[in-house]
């Protein structure tokens, strides 16, 4: 799973949606992974406030990966923009299932 953790007022979120997520690259190594967005525009809410302490998510934009039992992926955490290259170098470190 790929959860990204996103706010619509976030300009490297929307860099993000822009440049890194629209790679073709990208989209075809992400492709075997359920991918969600997590829409943290109201970040102050009860409902993120709990997404936040659960995936000690400190601001956005934020990815997770997690693995097939729910736990995150030691080490591929994504905090901030990436460019496409940068993004891929964290793929590779996701554990991936044929």
């Amino acid at each position: 799973v790929m959860m990204d953790f996103y706010a619509d007022w976030c300009i490297p979120c929307l860099e993000l949606d822009r440049v890194t997520f629209t790679d073709p690259v990208v989209i075809a190594s992400t492709s075997g992974f359920t991918r969600l967005k997590v829409d943290m525009s109201q970040y102050e809410s009860e409902e993120n406030r709990e997404l936040r302490e659960r995936f000690e998510i400190a601001g956005v934009p934020t990815i997770v990966f997690l693995d097939r039992d729910g736990d995150e992926v030691t080490g591929t955490r994504v905090v901030g923009f990436l460019s496409a290259e940068r993004f891929m170098e964290r793929i590779h470190m996701v554990p991936q299932e044929k």
